[in-house]
């Protein structure tokens, strides 16, 4: 079977939709946890498109950085926010910013508007 990083990404750009959604309506901590699956499941795309096979699950946003050698990324999971809410709304736009890395790295059409009609 072939692996694709697309499903991967439409589904990274659902969770961040709903995060971001979640943020906006106050329940941070569930957009935080929506925006680290995003994460997550944009940094799976790009390990199957180098490997053409998913990642092995169970893995941290930070430690899949780590494992698979993304120096450039690790900026943004520097520096905690000592106030809570901060950090919840920081993960939203740390995910963002992983999505549009990936996106970049892949050469994928920015498509969270065209996914944004799937929520």
């Amino acid at each position: 079977m072939r692996h694709l990083p697309e499903p991967w990404m439409r589904q990274a750009y659902r969770d961040l939709l709903s995060a971001e959604k979640c943020s906006h309506d106050g329940d941070d901590g569930f957009a935080s946890m929506l925006a680290r699956q995003a994460s997550e499941k944009a940094l799976a795309a790009y390990y199957v498109k180098l490997h053409g096979t998913p990642p092995a699950l169970g893995h941290s946003v930070s430690e899949m950085i780590r494992l698979m050698g993304l120096d450039e990324l690790q900026f943004l999971l520097s520096g905690a926010s000592e106030d809570a809410s901060a950090s919840e709304i920081r993960s939203v736009q740390t995910a963002r910013s992983i999505i549009d890395w990936v996106e970049m790295k892949l050469a994928l059409p920015h498509t969270t508007a065209a996914v944004a009609s799937l929520i």
